[in-house]
């Protein structure tokens, strides 16, 4: 009698564990963003609270990382360093897909500067290069355009 009595016990408590474990895994932040991340969604794990914990986000089905740094003499002021984690596939964004990413991190942290560390902040400014040499290579015949100034036609070059 006090076996069977122990043995359900035993059971009972194994439910219990497997119906926790169950739960414990389709509430992990690391399985959603898993799971966003295949099906090519937008999805962020991050805590606001941990400074110290940097954030992951998918977009596009490609993976970043945000590095929270905070000022030693004013806790309350945040930068962020965003990390494309394969840089493999940085020929599948464009300059907009940044700018959304950067106005998603705005939005969970207004007052913070972004920064993108390599190769991000080559494409940006392989782009900013490539968009003066438009404007440098563009024969117009405007004042403007011969003493170094950029007409309003030229700006509409620059990404």
């Amino acid at each position: 009698m006090f076996v069977i009595v122990i043995v359900r016990v035993f059971i009972f408590a194994l439910v219990a564990y497997t119906l926790l474990k169950l739960v414990q895994h389709f509430r992990s932040p690391k399985r959603k963003l898993v799971a966003a991340q295949e099906h090519q969604q937008f999805f962020v794990v991050d805590e606001k609270t941990n400074i110290r914990k940097n954030f992951l986000l998918t977009y596009k089905g490609i993976l970043f990382e945000g590095e929270k740094y905070s000022n030693p003499n004013e806790p309350e002021s945040l930068s962020i360093t965003m990390v494309l984690t394969d840089p493999a596939r940085l020929h599948e964004l464009q300059k907009q897909d940044f700018k959304l990413l950067e106005s998603h991190v705005h939005d969970m942290y207004p007052n913070a500067p972004i920064r993108w560390k390599s190769p991000v902040r080559e494409f940006y400014t392989e782009h900013k290069i490539i968009c003066a040499q438009l404007i440098t290579k563009k024969k117009s015949k405007s004042r403007a355009a011969r003493i170094g100034k950029p007409t309003v036609n030229d700006v509409c070059f620059v990404l």
